[in-house]
């Protein structure tokens, strides 16, 4: 019996990282659905209460709720045509990101996304879109 529940208890333990590795990836896809779909309000559920917003080189730090706002009118500026991650990854200290390219009728746009866990939720803190020239 106590063997068992050992062998169990490993097995779950070896389980844990592939877990939090798909419930990162989901957490990214869902971001990138919602990132084509341009909806700014779907978006902010994934922010963190303060985000680092960066438009084209307009850099501010914003509430969840501002960040909102100025994100719903670069959508509505710039409706997507297409949005697709092209790369993601880990930093050392752990901090999950994302690079992907946003595509809208008139040119293409670079997005960089960085996620940190929060209260064991993947939260956005960062978010930038740079026109490609």
């Amino acid at each position: 019996m106590f063997k068992k529940l050992f062998a169990s208890a490993l097995f779950i333990l070896a389980l844990l990282p592939t877990l939090q590795a798909q419930q990162q990836e989901d957490v990214l896809d869902q971001v990138a659905s919602i990132i084509k779909a341009g909806n700014a309000r779907e978006l902010a559920r994934y922010f963190q209460k303060e985000i680092d917003l960066n438009l084209n080189g307009d850099e501010n730090t914003y509430s969840r709720a501002r960040a909102e706002a100025v994100l719903k009118s670069f959508f509505d500026e710039n409706p997507p045509v297409n949005f697709e991650i092209n790369h993601q990854g880990a930093s050392r200290s752990g901090a999950r990101y994302a690079i992907g390219n946003y595509k809208n009728k008139t040119g293409s746009y670079r997005v960089w996304i960085k996620l940190k866990e929060t209260s064991g939720r993947n939260l956005i803190t960062e978010i930038s879109f740079i026109k490609e020239e």
